[in-house]
């Protein structure tokens, strides 16, 4: 019998109120490192396999009490008796056979077909990899223990005999299990390929949580050097706070990736084991673990609603000047969330009035960007300002807000990065598509001259633009940096793009201001979803989106007047903001955790700060977009 954490055979073995048995050892480490609740003490111990709970007598106990207490099935640990006693011949000669995780109330324990199965009771030297069952052999019925299960009823899903089939289920649709192999095939191949998602899906909160681990590293020695360049006094205090949270954040993190190695591996055991079941087995046992698995799914079902998607958000720490009223700084660390967060709460940290001297007219704002750079300023946010037909650049340099404003040949529309300083903003009245770099000024570097009147645009690769134009046939067109079309890639239902984003996975989502929906696209016009195509939640206005760390996506509803949070797979998880947004358009998000939105002639930016370590009064700078004493200039 071998533990479907550590893969090994098992020793001193525990089974859970689910009918799982693990290794002592393996269930105690790993209880040990799930997350504490808020409470002091555990009242139960949740099952590895299928998450369900199980009920300790001693909560106030330390975990390695509670987890010594458990005993193990009887049947179970006759099997591991066989197995050390030499019955199942060199078990560690078929290790390459992965451990299954049978689901509760299941009768193959917890190594698969060969445990307390009626198939197993000729236990002698048995090949694990190959099954050595007649594969016309049927077993016995437990209720009527003299006849042959051979009938299966599709209603009740349980396998019968056939004085079953005529006492408690006449009148049920039975078929016979021979009948019912391609049936049980077919579903088995389905769980197969949804273990397959979970396991990239746990490969990709692995990785996530690993370039957490490198940018709070990162993050911690920017903090640490702009503390000791900023502050006069010993700076010793403040670098020790960060130290501190960036370890606990480093420990959390590792925990984390622990957790998930274990459950991705417990993933990939069962993948295994059912491929070998379906290609070495007999239909008795194929019949058997599809009842199993089928269990397990339905369990599954009832929790369809909950996105399944989850990566570590960790915080991060900025250090923060503050000016008192007499001018004179003090400074803080605190500590920011992200809004991938999905606890968090977005609390407006300041307001950017994009007005300049060179206007004719209120500013009509439809788009804004971030670029971050490593000297000063910090941080550069770029508007596109249609009505007054520019482009202005604002940051901070030296505690002051600065404007810059370029000029364009008419009205733009979405910006794009590109790369470092450089972005692309398209103006489709001219035709037109116009790379800029910001010194932090914007210059203009190129006018792309183009054929379409292209609108929505973004950079899906270097020396490559994604643009999309009016009344298209349903589609958006690849370009390069010359304007000539490359491809045109299939958009679904949206006709006329207004806004284009590309996803950490290089899928395209389009929305289309006068279609109640957006749509989410592989690069090669595969239609990965439609958000959402009926329902209470049909969209309004759909306007700018934008991505987080973790994946998820965020949109701006310029009618509904909020902003909605989406899973990477279209799953709805939250309303971002729903008060104070009049006719939001344009949306980002910045490096330090921070959120865009543009409002008319503003744009109002969102932190999901929740938590001060060190203190100090006046207002504050953040190293970005700031002005003293008013939000608005």
């Amino acid at each position: 019998m071998r533990c479907a954490m550590c893969t090994e055979v098992t020793t001193d073995p525990a089974t859970l109120q689910c009918n799982h048995t693990f290794c002592k050892p393996c269930l105690q480490k790993y209880t040990t490192i799930q997350p504490e609740e808020e409470d002091a003490t555990r009242n139960e111990i949740v099952c590895p396999t299928c998450k369900q709970p199980t009920k300790v007598t001693t909560p106030d106990r330390p975990v390695e009490e509670q987890v010594s207490q458990l005993k193990p099935n009887l049947s179970n640990q006759e099997l591991l008796n066989d197995c050390t006693s030499g019955s199942f011949g060199n078990i560690s000669g078929h290790d390459e056979l992965p451990a299954p995780v049978p689901p509760s109330e299941s009768c193959f324990g917890s190594i698969g077909p060969h445990s307390t199965s009626p198939l197993s009771n000729d236990r002698g030297n048995t090949d694990l990899s190959v099954s050595t069952v007649d594969p016309l052999q049927y077993p016995m019925c437990r209720e009527h223990r003299d006849r042959q299960v051979q009938r299966y009823c599709k209603g009740c899903s349980i396998a019968l005999c056939d004085k079953c089939c005529s006492t408690k289920h006449d009148g049920c649709d039975v078929e016979s299990i021979q009948n019912m192999i391609p049936l049980f095939e077919e579903k088995l191949a389905c769980v197969s390929r949804q273990i397959l998602k979970k396991m990239k899906t746990t490969q990709d909160n692995i990785t996530m949580a690993k370039k957490h681990i490198c940018n709070i590293i990162n993050n911690a020695q920017k903090v640490k050097g702009q503390i000791q360049h900023a502050m006069k006094i010993s700076p010793k205090t403040m670098i020790q706070e960060v130290d501190i949270f960036s370890e606990r954040q480093f420990n959390d993190l590792k925990v984390f990736i622990q957790a998930e190695e274990m459950r991705f591996r417990q993933y990939q055991q069962q993948y295994k084991y059912i491929n070998t079941v379906v290609t070495a087995y007999s239909l008795v046992e194929i019949r058997a673990i599809y009842e199993s698995f089928s269990t397990e799914e339905e369990e599954e079902d009832t929790d369809a609603n909950t996105p399944m998607e989850y990566r570590p958000v960790p915080e991060r720490i900025v250090f923060t000047q503050c000016v008192n009223d007499t001018g004179d700084y003090s400074h803080q660390i605190e500590v920011v969330h992200d809004v991938s967060d999905r606890k968090s709460s977005a609390v407006l940290h300041h307001t950017i009035d994009c007005h300049t001297k060179e206007d004719k007219w209120c500013p009509d704002l439809i788009d804004v960007t971030v670029v971050s750079s490593s000297g000063e300023p910090n941080t550069i946010m770029i508007v596109a300002d249609f009505i007054n037909r520019s482009l202005k650049s604002i940051y901070t340099s030296k505690s002051s807000l600065h404007k810059r404003c370029l000029k364009l040949s008419d009205r733009p529309w979405q910006i794009a990065k590109l790369h470092k300083n450089n972005i692309a903003v398209s103006v489709p009245d001219s035709k037109e598509i116009v790379t800029v770099q910001l010194t932090p000024n914007p210059v203009l570097l190129s006018t792309i001259r183009t054929k379409k009147e292209y609108f929505a645009l973004a950079c899906p690769a270097p020396s490559q633009l994604l643009a999309g134009t009016f009344k298209t046939s349903n589609s958006v067109d690849l370009l390069n940096m010359e304007g000539h079309v490359l491809k045109s890639i299939n958009t679904g239902s949206i006709v006329s793009p207004d806004y284009i984003q590309i996803t950490d996975q290089k899928n395209i989502l389009v929305g289309q201001g006068d279609v109640n929906s957006f749509v989410s696209v592989t690069s090669d016009g595969e239609v990965l979803f439609y958000y959402p195509s009926t329902g209470e939640r049909v969209l309004s206005c759909p306007r700018g989106f934008a991505t987080t760390s973790t994946g998820d996506v965020l949109l701006v509803d310029r009618d509904c007047k909020k902003v909605i949070q989406l899973t990477e797979s279209g799953q709805f998880v939250r309303d971002v903001l729903t008060e104070g947004l009049e006719h939001p358009r344009g949306l980002c998000l910045d490096n330090d955790g921070l959120m865009y939105v543009t409002l008319g002639s503003r744009v109002n930016v969102f932190t999901f700060k929740d938590l001060i370590v060190l203190g100090g009064q006046g207002e504050r700078e953040h190293g970005i977009l700031y002005s003293q004493r008013s939000t608005e200039v």
